[in-house]
C-alpha cells in the first residue's frame, strides 16, 4: 500500500528515467507529466506525489565546515 502522507517531494537529478522507474515501481505510481526536465508521478488523486527535476548537469560540492 502506498503512503498516504507522501506528498511534494522533489528529486533534482540527472538520472530521471531510472529514478522515476524505480519510484513508479516501488509506490505503484504513475507518470502524470513529463518532458526533458521535469516528471510528475502520483499514486492516487493528489496532483503529483513525487516530481523529479533536471537543471543540467550537477557537480560535486566539497563539505564546508561551520563557524558555529
Amino acid at each position: 500500500m502506498p503512503p498516504s502522507k507522501l506528498a511534494h517531494v522533489v528529486f533534482q537529478t540527472n538520472r530521471i528515467p531510472q529514478m522515476r522507474d524505480w519510484y513508479c515501481a516501488v509506490l505503484g505510481a504513475a507518470v502524470i507529466y513529463e518532458n526533458d526536465h521535469l516528471c510528475f508521478a502520483t499514486y492516487d488523486d493528489e496532483h503529483h506525489r513525487v516530481a523529479f527535476v533536471n537543471f543540467g548537469p550537477l557537480a560535486r560540492r566539497t563539505p564546508t565546515r561551520s563557524s558555529a
